[in-house]
């Protein structure tokens, strides 16, 4: 089955919005993946509706700790009706569906090797291509709670599930995502005093770090309390994923 590809561009910040080109992009991703301290403002949300009001919307979300949960749940209610989110915390998907909200399964969710050093000339073992996906009973789980897309990350191995027909999927690009920690490394990096993980100033948005794993030609990048590989090579498996929509990540969201 051969899907039309729809193409995706994920923004975080506003002054981002002058990435958007509407001759390539037929959709906004809005929101933040890994860090609840992230999480837009409302004031932000209302702006990038109005302001993008005949381009459809999907509002990304972290993982959650309580306090998370009640900032979010002063933001859904004012997203537009039928308006998708992607959640990656299974706390947040009562809220989505009491608000009639879209839910999408996130990526973070999605549990498959994330190793930037795989080699994807060699013959890799199966086991390293298999995730959650690959449960029917997980499958017959989404479907029951109105969850019929899944977002994935462009793993330089692949995948080898097979979706049931009222799947479908997402693919980011070309930022791999690799791990999250609720403990900061970058969080105070630039005070002159002792470092405290707990204490934010938001660093995430004005460094980023690297180390070469010269062995592998491979390089990790740290963003505030991430870790991301990139791959640029898309698979020429798409439709065999189900995947019918791209998303651009035109830089690290922080």
């Amino acid at each position: 089955m051969i899907f039309k590809m729809e193409h995706a561009i994920y923004i975080q910040n506003l002054n981002d919005l002058k990435l958007f080109d509407r001759n390539k992009f037929n959709r906004i991703y809005f929101g933040t993946e890994f860090c609840g301290k992230l999480i837009p403002k409302n004031k932000d949300i209302k702006k990038i509706t109005n302001s993008t009001k005949k381009t459809p919307l999907t509002f990304v979300t972290p993982w959650c700790t309580d306090n998370n949960i009640n900032t979010l749940s002063k933001i859904l209610p004012i997203l537009p009706t039928n308006a998708e989110v992607v959640f990656n915390d299974w706390g947040l998907l009562k809220l989505i569906k009491k608000y009639k909200l879209i839910p999408i399964l996130g990526r973070l969710l999605v549990s498959i090797k994330r190793d930037p050093r795989f080699n994807k000339n060699s013959k890799l073992p199966e086991y390293f291509k298999q995730s959650n996906i690959n449960n029917p009973f997980f499958q017959e789980f989404l479907i029951k709670h109105g969850i019929n897309r899944i977002e994935l990350d462009n793993v330089i191995q692949g995948y080898n599930f097979k979706l049931k027909n009222k799947f479908k999927t997402s693919m980011y690009y070309p930022f791999v995502y690799i791990t999250t920690s609720r403990k900061c490394i970058v969080s105070n990096v630039d005070s002159k005093n002792k470092i405290k993980l707990e204490k934010c100033n938001f660093e995430c948005k004005n460094y980023t770090f690297s180390a070469n794993l010269e062995q592998y030609n491979s390089k990790i990048i740290l963003k505030g309390n991430s870790q991301f590989y990139v791959n640029k090579n898309m698979p020429s498996s798409l439709s065999k994923w189900k995947v019918n929509r791209l998303v651009y990540m035109p830089k690290l969201i922080f």
